[in-house]
């Protein structure tokens, strides 16, 4: 269609301009040796074809553009629309200028670009002017009057933005963000996509660039079992996978609302039928046993499990149930239907715990070390051979699993911004209310990052593992303090921090640290040829007897609400375990006796 010619149209026509004019020549050349012929008029001829053939397509498209235009420019006078000065002139700000050229239901119209490329400016894109740089945002503001202003930048730092920011605050009118290529899906920038400033935008983390086709290779096609589907991490896994073309995926989540929500989403915003949803509990062998044996996963990705601090160290025994014996489940599960791979997302507090969540994800990575088929010299734990019949258990109740070829992983990363239980989402309501921020220490670090990098870096390592056993380590940068993070966010939502939004020193709660850390001291760290993932390929494992003999004894100190008695188990499995002011067990001759101990 002539109305939409473009330089790949012109690319054509010089190409076959060339092509007919070298073949004329040649004819010439081979009948008459050019006797009698102007060599001139070849070269006339090749540009008049092409002046002629190009000049009535561009005449054409001109004539469709300036109704547009015309169209576009009685838009704004109905007030209809609002006018947009966007920061940034590189390829986002063009892809959103041609969306709202294209698209004239949208409700913007672009008065200018601000970039700080000094050769920018005075140049236009798609007639839309390069006015100056972003220092001027207050001025142009005025001259343009402009209602709303458009962060299209993808690639800025967390410093840069930062400086945007402060910039687009004293501009006093509304200002919103245009996210990164990891936050779209299909990785098409939209101005439909434009949201409101997040703290997200001030790490200014470095776009994640994934192995595409090594991703495609193990989800391509494949059944997924995702758990803890309708979660922070669940639900993004699901949303990034959908990139692959999986042939299923099945969701489970014991939330009802969670994975109802997920599911809406799969199927009606990004119009995925393959979508099955299971409502259970992992701890439920039977219910996994029916979903493995029905739809036959060939991944696991284990993303469900309790993980907020305070919560699990008042209430230890739902991280005995959810996050220790459903792992064992879902492993042995997992190697029962020759799963191929069994992706363990883990965190940082599981290195040198101090409180009952990291301490048993720590756990569940040593049970994946553990159930690795290199470390493995025993059988399937009681639990799960009691969801068969008693027939069925007899037969499997000596069977092995030396020799599985199922590849056990884990993935450890810190604080993801907003996921449920972030602190973020309290401070913005604090805020909201008017204060005061509550931070536990003036020095208290956490490592973040993005979701939906958590989620790519995720299904990355995933490609990654090579013989299984693998704990993934995603860099996370520098540690973030908690302090300034709320006085940014005060500062986001336009007020002052300690004037007009007071900040709250409240104290470490429950099994809180100062600092977190990725890695314990002794373990094996090597770089891998992705630069934003390491792996630990540490082997420390303890014996599966001595494993399963200490889970029961945490199952059993579990159904009691035993709190300290719980404690003084996970001390026996991990030595590092350091839980403040309570009574640890000594095992002498499996004999417990509680002792106090000194903790730093």
């Amino acid at each position: 269609m002539w109305r939409y010619t473009s330089m790949v149209d012109l690319a054509n026509i010089i190409k076959a301009t060339f092509i007919a004019a070298i073949l004329i020549v040649a004819a010439i050349l081979y009948l008459n040796r050019f006797v009698g012929t102007s060599r001139s008029v070849f070269i006339l001829d090749s540009f008049f074809s092409l002046f002629f053939i190009t000049a009535h397509r561009i005449t054409i498209r001109s004539i469709y553009n300036k109704i547009n235009h015309d169209r576009q420019e009685f838009l704004k006078t109905t007030n209809t629309k609002k006018a947009l000065l966007l920061i940034g002139a590189g390829d986002a700000a063009e892809k959103v200028l041609r969306e709202l050229r294209e698209n004239h239901a949208l409700p913007y119209y672009p008065v200018g670009l601000l970039d700080d490329d000094a050769n920018k400016s005075g140049l236009n894109i798609h007639g839309v002017p390069v006015l100056g740089c972003i220092a001027d945002l207050q001025e142009q503001v005025e001259l343009t009057r402009a209602d709303e202003i458009l962060i299209s930048i993808s690639s800025a730092s967390g410093a840069e933005m930062k400086r945007i920011i402060g910039i687009c605050q004293n501009s006093q009118i509304p200002f919103k963000v245009l996210p990164g290529l990891g936050e779209l899906i299909d990785g098409k920038v939209s101005i439909k996509a434009i949201r409101d400033i997040s703290y997200k935008d001030l790490l200014g983390r470095e776009e994640v660039v994934i192995e595409h086709e090594k991703i495609g290779d193990y989800i391509t096609g494949e059944t997924i079992l995702i758990t803890g589907a309708g979660g922070s991490i669940g639900s993004e896994l699901c949303r990034q996978i959908l990139r692959f073309s999986p042939g299923k995926l099945v969701l489970l989540d014991s939330s009802e609302e969670n994975i109802y929500s997920i599911q809406m989403e799969l199927q009606h915003e990004h119009n995925t039928a393959a979508v099955i949803t299971v409502l259970g509990r992992i701890q439920d062998a039977g219910l996994l046993r029916l979903v493995f044996s029905k739809y036959q996963p060939g991944v696991v990705l284990h993303a469900a499990a309790y993980k907020h601090v305070p919560l699990i160290e008042r209430n230890p025994w739902q991280a005995v149930y959810n996050n220790i014996v459903a792992t064992q489940l879902l492993i042995e599960a997992s190697i029962t239907y020759k799963v191929e791979r069994f992706v363990l997302v883990s965190t940082d507090k599981a290195v040198r715990p101090t409180n009952v969540m990291g301490a048993s994800k720590r756990v569940t990575e040593l049970l994946m070390l553990t159930y690795q088929k290199n470390n493995w010299n025993g059988s399937f734990s009681r639990l799960w051979l009691k969801s068969y019949q008693q027939t069925e258990y007899n037969s499997l109740a000596n069977e092995t699993l030396e020799n599985h070829s199922t590849r056990l992983m884990a993935v450890r990363f810190g604080n993801v911004i907003g996921s449920s239980g972030s602190v973020i989402p309290l401070f913005k309501r604090q805020i909201e209310k008017g204060g005061p921020v509550t931070v536990a220490h003036p020095e208290i670090t956490r490592y973040f990052m993005s979701i939906e990098e958590a989620a790519q870096l995720i299904l990355q390592a995933g490609a990654m593992g090579e013989k299984g056993g693998e704990i993934f380590i995603l860099k996370m940068g520098e540690p973030i303090k908690i302090d300034r993070m709320a006085r940014d966010l005060i500062r986001l939502a336009g007020k002052e921090a300690e004037t007009e939004i007071g900040i709250e020193y409240i104290g470490l709660r429950e099994g809180e640290k100062l600092y977190e850390e990725l890695i314990t001291e002794g373990e094996g760290i090597v770089e891998t040829h992705h630069d934003k993932i390491m792996v630990l390929r540490g082997s420390e494992f303890i014996q599966s007897n001595t494993l399963n003999r200490h889970i029961e004894q945490l199952i059993a100190d579990a159904n009691t609400y035993s709190g300290q008695a719980i404690k003084a188990t996970l001390c026996k499995i991990i030595p590092e375990y350091q839980p403040d002011n309570i009574v640890r067990s000594v095992v002498h001759n499996d004999v417990f006796k509680d002792t106090v101990c000194a903790f730093r």
